[in-house]
């Protein structure tokens, strides 16, 4: 749909409304001349009996002019329709993702959180807010340049909503800085240690050069009248105890700061996988 919609669009900006207007125009002309013309030619032959034919001739002319008229009209009515809709998504879409990664910005981040805290406080669900940041990454700036940085982030962004929970959230907090929460009855830890490992897993190439990435997750497990600005106090404090805990690594903050190894969780994930593919 949006295809044809940008087919047509892009016509009426080739031929525009104005052309399209005058050529109506023209077209309705030569039509009314016609059939007035071909009527007075069948009231000069002075057979009654045609009448009939004409009225109903002329009848089907008005008919036509009025379709030839509001046709193009009501299509390029609706074709401007069109494309103003389509600019309104691009500008929404311009002002709720993250130039560079594509991610959700803050600002559109903390709405669909709200969003989705209403509906979890229906379901009676709880959630998990995860707040990840980029390991050394001053010191691939500074070694690889900042173009190669920018890459960086776009992969990072790119594995981390790969990794996401499909029911959860992602946005580009800002600068190295991520986030994703979710109101869902699987563990919090895990999906944060699914992220870590699979961010591990794929170390960025930037020209034949095997830069290798590292992530440190603060966590908080929350409900959904846990107050957003709450939660991300919380899980910034996991995070800063990530970082100095020795980095690549989670850290959860349900009421107390704990930290979590890298290898902690593997027997807990082996296990939930192995029930997932039995099942």
């Amino acid at each position: 749909m949006n295809e044809w919609g940008d087919r047509f669009g892009g016509w009426f900006e080739i031929c525009s409304w104005g052309q399209v207007v005058r050529r109506t125009m023209v077209l309705t002309a030569l039509i009314t001349g016609a059939a007035v013309a071909i009527s007075d030619l069948w009231l000069r032959t002075g057979y009654p009996q045609l009448y009939p034919v004409i009225g109903l001739g002329n009848i089907v002319s008005t008919i036509a002019i009025g379709i030839i008229l509001a046709g193009p009209m009501l299509f390029g009515f609706n074709m401007m329709s069109w494309r103003l809709w389509r600019a309104n998504q691009r500008l929404q879409q311009l002002a709720n993702r993250d130039p560079l990664t594509g991610l959700l910005n803050r600002r559109a981040w903390v709405e669909e959180h709200a969003m989705m805290a209403r509906k979890a406080r229906r379901k009676g669900e709880t959630g998990y807010l995860m707040v990840i940041d980029a390991d050394h990454f001053k010191q691939i700036n500074d070694t690889h340049g900042h173009d190669v940085g920018d890459k960086v982030l776009q992969h990072l962004a790119s594995v981390i909503a790969a990794s996401n929970n499909a029911d959860a959230i992602c946005a580009r907090l800002g600068g190295e800085e991520f986030a994703i929460a979710g109101f869902t009855i699987l563990d919090g830890r895990l999906e944060a240690e699914h992220v870590r490992t699979s961010v591990t897993a794929r170390p960025f190439t930037a020209d034949g050069v095997q830069i290798p990435l590292t992530v440190s997750i603060g966590l908080t497990l929350l409900d959904a009248d846990t107050a957003l600005s709450d939660a991300m106090r919380r899980a910034d404090n996991a995070l800063y105890a990530a970082k100095n805990g020795g980095r690549n690594r989670v850290c959860v903050a349900p009421g107390r700061l704990h930290i979590v190894e890298p290898d902690a969780l593997q027997g807990e994930s082996q296990r939930v996988m192995k029930r997932a593919s039995s099942n």
